[in-house]
């Protein structure tokens, strides 16, 4: 928003800040539950951006342990052939309590991921392999990953990663626009 006065010549610019509405609940989260910040990021499984800020995340994670909560939002790219199976095996995977090490080997193999790759992930972590296969075809996770993608078209979503910080878009996705922002955020409780 710019305003200007012809009488005192000046020029102000106003920023507004949208907060959407993000839906979180039944998504795993890093972090405690009641943080004062919640970061969540609109990931695909087979996309390098999203796998280069795995390591941010967490470096963010450590920086403000008692203060962030981490959420992934499933936004699978239709360019990606398995993008949208990847976030189904790993939410049937969380179903095993093992969400965060599924999601972390398919963003460290985001260029070989295909079906063997995501079963070759599920049997190193151990995960019972019949239930995973029957949480892969599971309703309740088709419908997590379908609220996801609803969720990012209603509000502005058009790629990945796409980060918001307290239902804010996240404009610099550098470490430190990270940082900064939810410092912002903590200054505000």
């Amino acid at each position: 928003l710019i305003l200007t006065s012809s009488s005192s010549q000046t020029l102000k610019i106003l920023q507004l800040d949208f907060i959407y509405k993000i839906a979180l609940d039944g998504l795993p989260f890093k972090g405690p539950a009641d943080a004062t910040v919640t970061i969540a990021v609109f990931d695909d499984y087979q996309w390098l951006h999203c796998a280069r800020l795995e390591p941010i995340f967490q470096q963010v994670l450590d920086k403000y342990p008692d203060n962030v909560k981490l959420v992934v939002k499933h936004f699978p790219l239709s360019i990606h052939k398995y993008a949208h199976k990847s976030a189904t095996a790993a939410l049937a995977a969380n179903a095993q309590g093992k969400f965060w090490e599924f999601h972390s080997k398919l963003l460290k193999n985001y260029k070989v991921i295909n079906d063997v790759k995501i079963q070759d992930i599920a049997k190193e972590l151990g995960l019972d392999m019949e239930k995973f296969a029957k949480d892969m075809k599971s309703p309740d996770v088709k419908n997590l990953i379908a609220r996801d993608v609803n969720n990012g078209r209603q509000i502005g979503v058009r790629g990945t990663p796409t980060i918001f910080v307290n239902g804010k878009l996240l404009k610099n996705k550098s470490l430190a626009g990270i940082f900064q922002m939810i410092e912002a955020e903590l200054k505000k409780k």
